[in-house]
């Protein structure tokens, strides 16, 4: 915790038990989005929708690259990530980029696209 929010926080909210609410857990970076209880699925669906857009080695990599530089000095990460970019870019093709982008207009200009 004390990572994510510092540890003046961490530590008062680990020393006083105190519980946070979702503008604040917002506002620390502890959450992306804060929506109504009726708003949730939408939300995830649109978020997920997102992600199904990708490559899907792609999101493989990005998320294997994000948890391992997490915890390497600066120096190591910013050249994990040029390694990892350099490779996934090579991979991806300007056909599968642009067939991928129509896909997605035209799921949205689908009958009930983003309700």
């Amino acid at each position: 915790l004390a990572r994510l929010v510092g540890l003046n926080r961490a530590k008062e909210l680990a020393l006083t038990g105190r519980f946070l609410h979702a503008d604040e857990a917002l506002a620390w970076g502890l959450v992306n989005h804060v929506v109504a209880p009726e708003a949730l699925l939408p939300k995830a669906e649109s978020i997920a929708r997102q992600m199904a857009a990708a490559v899907p080695e792609t999101l493989i990599a990005y998320k294997r690259l994000l948890d391992d530089e997490s915890v390497l000095p600066l120096d190591e990460a910013l050249a994990l990530e040029r390694r990892i970019s350099v490779a996934n870019n090579a991979r991806v093709s300007g056909e599968s980029i642009a067939a991928r982008a129509a896909a997605m207009v035209a799921r949205r200009k689908a009958p009930g696209a983003g309700t």
